[in-house]
């Protein structure tokens, strides 16, 4: 040990305090001991004090208040997307219940890619795809669309594939045999095939509270150069248990053309359209089709008025 480091040691020991006991510094230590503990466990309360005050911060944060939606009313989202291909599809996941919107989109499997259909879900904005057993792909028979959500969100009407399903050009016409109702909140299923030899050709879907309207026509003859078809008559199926029916012939619609506020437009064969919002009758007319109105026709809310966009009677576009 060197001489200077001696020397610093000596200060250092004449500058300590006088001798304690024993027994007193034993009760010091214990006291400076306690001492920790408590200091410990109150950093230890006030930290789970915090994850408790930030937790109650997460899981209910303030926001400006709401006002309180009428019930059972249907509410559109800020936006739509196009959900992942690989979203749940009811088979798995089960009905949504209420649906706002039916978004067309690519649904995959680990075996096979194809035209899906989702549901978005009027509660919580939740997409799924809709497995609607033997539903036809939308592109046959026509361009009408194949699918139509009642106006409550409730159920979802589409068109039935037979035993053509799955071939193609005008051949896949066969396919479509009937219509079908999918209950969004129980999952329950509903058909209704039609008497048809060679099959039928959409012309769209209505909806009139809960009673659905089925426009379409019967193919009469398929060949390789094409297909002849002839109006039938329109199936109306109320859902409230009652059993689908068939419209007289000269009730009968061309077409479905647009869902409207209560009911649906559509067109008969005599040329007039009409508004259609009482399932008992299809009555209504709202204007004859003139070629200085161009569709889409819009109704206001009460049905009584009619709005278009009128053309140049001379254009044939």
């Amino acid at each position: 040990m060197t001489t200077e480091l001696r020397d610093r040691l000596d200060d250092l020991a004449g500058e300590a305090p006088a001798a304690v006991p024993a027994v007193d510094l034993w009760q010091r230590g214990r006291r400076y001991g306690r001492r920790r503990r408590t200091a410990a466990v109150g950093a230890a309360l006030a930290a789970l004090a915090l994850v408790g005050a930030l937790g109650t911060v997460v899981l209910h944060p303030v926001t400006e208040p709401q006002y309180a939606a009428a019930s059972g009313a249907i509410h559109l989202p800020d936006r739509f997307f196009t959900p992942s291909p690989w979203t749940n599809g009811t088979d798995d996941g089960g009905p949504l219940g209420p649906l706002v919107a039916l978004v067309g989109a690519e649904q995959k499997t680990w075996t096979s890619t194809s035209t899906g259909v989702a549901g978005v879900s009027a509660d919580t904005g939740e997409y799924r795809f809709l497995d609607l057993p033997d539903r036809a792909s939308t592109d046959l028979g026509g361009a009408s669309p194949g699918l139509s959500l009642s106006p409550d969100g409730t159920r979802v009407a589409y068109w039935l594939r037979g035993p053509g399903a799955g071939r193609t050009g005008t051949d896949a016409a066969r396919s479509i045999v009937g219509h079908a109702v999918y209950d969004t909140v129980t999952g329950d299923v509903a058909r209704h095939e039609v008497s048809t030899r060679l099959g039928l050709q959409p012309a769209g879907i209505g909806w009139t509270g809960d009673t659905a309207w089925f426009a379409f026509f019967k193919y009469t003859e398929i060949t390789a150069d094409g297909a002849s078809a002839t109006t039938a008559p329109t199936v109306v199926w109320d859902l409230l248990g009652g059993a689908a029916r068939e419209l007289p012939t000269g009730d009968s619609f061309t077409s479905i053309d647009q869902q409207q506020p209560g009911g649906f437009l559509a067109s008969a064969p005599n040329g007039r359209q009409v508004y259609v919002s009482d399932p008992a009758a299809a009555s209504g007319e709202v204007l004859r089709r003139s070629s200085q109105i161009r569709e889409p026709v819009v109704l206001d809310a009460s049905g009584g008025r009619a709005a278009g966009i009128e053309g140049d009677p001379s254009c044939c576009c």
